[in-house]
């Protein structure tokens, strides 16, 4: 009895096996199907896979910011050349948004511009004074209603900006 009670067994454990295997078939054949009907395979399986393969090195990721920035330096630069104040205060304020930007850029540490550029030393940064003076210029531009700034200052101001994001690489 004991031999037959084990022939049984060993029957039944095979044919589950067998109703598993096919189970597992049906699923892996309707998950599939399900996937590919939903459009799961082109909106997320590719898109991730040619991301992974699209995705920039640390050198073409800085040639594409810097290719940005110097596409938005040129157009501060065009605004200086404008020739009036509210486009001289305009091309200081940008110039310091874009440093800004660099600042992250590079992974200096803060929640605003003032945080990052006192987390920055002179080894790292070596204009870094001529950085705080003219962001205090950009701010006294953006606080005070009736401050003006003359060609000059702004020529100036722009200067320290365009050596600042040479120094970060930017430009």
């Amino acid at each position: 009895m004991l031999a037959e009670l084990t022939e049984f067994l060993i029957v039944l454990l095979n044919l589950v096996r067998w109703i598993a295997g096919i189970s597992s078939v049906i699923l892996i054949a309707g998950g599939l199907y399900f996937a590919h009907k939903s459009g799961f395979w082109k909106s997320k399986v590719w898109d991730i896979y040619v991301n992974y393969r699209k995705k920039p090195t640390a050198e073409t990721a800085s040639t594409q910011a810097g290719w940005q920035a110097t596409k938005e330096w040129k157009k501060i630069q065009d605004r200086l050349q404008a020739g009036d104040e509210a486009a001289w205060k305009l091309s200081v304020i940008e110039a310091d948004k874009l440093v800004d930007t660099a600042l992250k850029e590079a992974g200096i540490p803060g929640q605003t511009m003032g945080e990052r550029m006192k987390s920055l030393t002179e080894a790292r940064l070596p204009s870094i004074d001529d950085l705080w003076r003219v962001h205090r210029l950009r701010n006294h531009l953006v606080h005070t209603a009736d401050f003006h700034i003359s060609a000059g200052q702004a020529k100036r101001a722009i200067s320290i900006y365009e050596k600042v994001l040479k120094e970060l690489k930017a430009l």
